[in-house]
């Protein structure tokens, strides 16, 4: 009776078996089944990037074009009514510049050829004089004196200033190649900006180029520094001397900058004697080719006066700046015309006066003899005579108070310019 129990039991766990390994298959295929949708869904989204790529690629030539529409559109947004016409003024420039250039080298021929027609035979001998010494240049035996170019505050400029103080540099370098008394030029503190800006405009055989600053190069009592802001005067040149011009353009930004840097570092400075020969409307700071240019005339003539009134341009002699000349004007006309008003009132009122005196007189006299009547007119005429006199007279005497009081001001305003 046990035996049939025990092959019952047997054939239980059998089948519970296979069922376990009915439902494990299942699970294997469930698990295959996730693996194909993932890597059917990583097929997708790999295609999908795939087309979007292909459909945002552009030709080049079109993404320039593109791109300068927009940049266009957004300089036209940018841009005001004055940098347009600037942009089609340099536009108009570029088309008509080469014709330009051809009718002004054909305009100097010709007047060159008529100022030859009316040269006299010492202007010609000066002409060829200055172009061999153009071509050749001064000997060095023949050189006085000595500049020297402080290029140590580069740092200090822009380049449209920079490139203003290479020109004024190339204005003094060919003056001093004609002079009659050529003078030594030194340049120091010169970067390689600088070198290269140089090279570019012109050879500049006579000018002498250090990097290093001039403290080290020469001895301090060789030094004086030219600076409008210095209280010592110049009256006579010292050819021993090296004066140092401050290679500089700032459009009176820096004030001071050269007297400061002389009195730190112990230099003797002094300035030109302007102010005992000229007055100028504006500071006494010039350029610095005409610094070089008046030294230089100087040594040739002989005489600051001469030197000033050759070299420095006639807008620096206006006594009054054209504002200030103009505001003067007004304030007195203005001065002038209430004068003339007021005038006209007290005038006015005399002859009133007078009118009123002679209605007066007219009815005491009626009851006079006829003759009697006639002396008192006369009488009245030559009061009327004298009181006509004395009030011109009163009138030329305010318009000439006016005149000097006019003067007055005009001469407080040159003082306080000066």
């Amino acid at each position: 009776m046990e035996t049939p129990v025990t092959s019952t039991n047997t054939d239980d766990n059998n089948n519970n078996n296979s069922n376990i390994d009915i439902n494990i298959d299942t699970i294997k295929d469930k698990n295959k089944n996730i693996d194909e949708n993932k890597t059917t869904t990583t097929t997708t989204t790999t295609t999908t990037t795939t087309t979007t790529t292909t459909t945002t690629t552009i030709d080049p030539e079109t993404r320039v074009t593109l791109e300068n529409k927009e940049n266009e559109k957004i300089e036209e947004e940018v841009l005001s009514k004055n940098q347009k016409k600037r942009l089609l003024k340099t536009a108009k420039w570029e088309q008509y510049k080469d014709q330009k250039k051809q009718y002004m080298r054909e305009k100097k021929k010709e007047n060159l050829k008529k100022r030859k027609e009316t040269m006299t035979s010492e202007e010609k001998l000066e002409r060829s004089r200055v172009k061999q010494l153009k071509k050749k240049g001064p000997d060095v035996g023949q050189l006085e004196g000595h500049i020297l170019f402080d290029f140590e505050m580069e740092q200090h400029m822009s380049e449209k200033e920079k490139k203003s103080l290479i020109t004024q540099m190339t204005f003094l370098h060919g003056f001093n190649k004609i002079s009659s008394k050529p003078m030594n030029l030194y340049a120091t503190g010169v970067t390689d900006e600088i070198k290269s800006m140089l090279e570019k405009s012109s050879p500049f055989k006579m000018l002498t180029q250090y990097k290093e600053t001039y403290l080290e190069k020469f001895e301090k009592d060789q030094l004086v520094y030219l600076t409008s802001d210095s209280p010592n005067i110049i009256q006579e040149l010292d050819l021993s001397k090296k004066y140092i011009v401050g290679a500089i353009v700032d459009h009176n930004r820096l004030k001071g900058i050269t007297f400061e840097k002389a009195q730190k570092q112990g230099i003797a400075h002094a300035q030109l004697p302007i102010g005992e020969y000229i007055q100028m409307a504006s500071r006494k700071v010039l350029a610095v080719n005409h610094v070089f240019q008046i030294i230089n005339e100087f040594l040739v003539v002989g005489n600051w006066k001469d030197a000033f009134e050759k070299v420095i341009p006639k807008r620096k002699f206006q006594e009054l700046g054209r504002k200030k000349r103009m505001k003067l004007k007004k304030q007195l006309q203005q001065k002038e015309n209430s004068n003339l008003e007021d005038n006209e009132e007290e005038e006015e009122e005399n002859d009133d006066d007078d009118d009123d005196d002679d209605n007066d007189d007219n009815d005491d006299d009626d009851d006079e003899d006829e003759d009697g009547g006639d002396d008192q007119i006369n009488k009245k005429d030559q009061k009327n005579c004298k009181d006509g006199q004395e009030n011109s007279d009163e009138n030329i005497n305010k318009k000439i108070k006016l005149e000097s009081n006019i003067q007055s001001n005009i001469t407080e305003k040159d003082n306080e310019t000066n």
